[in-house]
């Protein structure tokens, strides 16, 4: 075996113990044996995480009062992840998430109407020194960048395409951040980092479980892991459903066909099965939404109508997804998370009518709240799911 492969190896293991200990603290002969490595294979590593301070060694109280020594715990605050939100210029957002995947700061980024795309990027960077600033953050102490990117990130030519945001649009955001933070960058769509993101709710599965997450917001996107890894294709480009021809009403979408899911899974697609195929969105969309909540949670017929209708499109939706993917979970998330437990009765009926295994297994159907920290979170965890100690 080479140096090459002995370094890989041992940096393998050490990403296991740090994993392990982000969940519990643990002593060396119990992650010996969890792990499934030796006693002294162990042991070295550990003194070595000690050294660099990412690890440290504690006590705790026994049953009977004394302290057991040599229990082992993380030092979240050893090591950092900078995340950064692109996907609303208005709540433009850099965060810090420590070793534990802890947010530990966030800062609102402020962006000028006529920035262009490289003073975009230079308002991130500020924002980003002044947390750093803040809390005395070393550039040591960074393990890299994680992004949220409103669009799909092409790994082929490492670009953003199709993205809400025309001026990142097959812009390398990939190497323009690494260039101007001087650290490893890691950019992801929102579906897929909550799905990341989702994998850490379960901490006993969290490394090995299959997700799915579908996330309604001004698109429609899901995010899937396998085997706690994210399921993205060869170029990037796995995972879009917006387009997929399974719409009831066959409202016209903006690719030019009809009948895509994404235009009656949207705020505009509930609205239009409201007040009729050809009405405009208001142009405050988010007051007209909580309106129409109250409206659902009143039990109003129309728009419980509406709920049971989408309630059935999501639920054709996840049966399609569960039929090939076969999940322990599916998450569903977004803007329609405060009426969820309404849509939840409809999704369930539908799926299992369109899964002939649901007598065998069914995947559990979970609402996801908290959107913004979930994301931050899922930054964090993408670029700790790429770290080499």
């Amino acid at each position: 075996m080479n140096i090459t492969n002995t370094a890989e190896i041992r940096s393998q293991n050490k990403k296991k113990i740090i994993e392990y200990l982000r969940n519990e603290s643990s002593t060396k002969k119990i992650m010996s044996d969890r792990l499934e490595l030796s006693f002294a294979t162990v042991s070295n590593l550990c003194n070595q995480l000690i050294e660099e301070e990412i690890l440290q060694i504690t006590s705790s109280m026994s049953s009977k009062g004394g302290r057991i020594p040599g229990l082992i715990s993380i030092r979240p605050n050893s090591k950092y992840t900078l995340c950064l939100d692109f996907n609303n210029a208005e709540d433009a957002r850099v965060a810090l998430v420590n070793l534990s995947n802890e947010l530990v700061d966030c800062t609102k980024v402020v962006i000028q109407e006529s920035a262009d795309y490289s003073q975009y990027l230079q308002a991130y960077y500020d924002a980003a020194l002044g947390l750093l600033e803040k809390h005395s953050i070393s550039h040591s102490q960074l393990l890299g960048v994680g992004a949220a990117i409103p669009g799909i990130f092409y790994k082929k030519n490492n670009t953003v395409i199709n993205s809400t945001n025309a001026l990142f649009e097959n812009k390398p955001m990939k190497l323009d951040i690494e260039q101007k933070f001087g650290l490893p960058a890691y950019l992801e769509n929102e579906s897929n980092l909550l799905a990341l993101a989702s994998l850490l709710k379960d901490q006993v599965k969290g490394s090995s479980a299959d997700i799915v997450y579908i996330y309604l917001g001004e698109g429609l996107g899901v995010g899937i892991t396998s085997r706690g890894s994210l399921l993205t294709g060869t170029r990037g480009l796995g995972g879009e459903i917006s387009h997929m021809g399974i719409g009831a009403r066959s409202f016209p979408c903006y690719c030019g066909k009809a009948g895509c899911i994404e235009s009656e899974l949207t705020i505009s697609g509930f609205y239009r099965k409201l007040r009729g195929a050809e009405t405009a969105l208001p142009d405050n969309p988010g007051e007209w939404w909580g309106h129409f909540v109250k409206e659902v949670l009143s039990g109003e017929p129309a728009a419980v109508d509406v709920i049971a209708e989408n309630g059935r499109l999501l639920g054709s939706l996840v049966s399609v997804l569960a039929n090939i993917f076969d999940p322990d979970e599916v998450y569903i998330g977004g803007f329609i998370e405060g009426i969820f437990p309404v849509l939840h009765p409809y999704i369930v009926e539908e799926a299992q009518s369109r899964m002939a295994t649901h007598e065998y297994f069914f995947p559990s159907i979970r609402g996801s709240a908290g959107y913004e920290h979930l994301l931050i979170q899922g930054c964090g965890e993408l670029v700790f799911k790429q770290w080499n100690p």
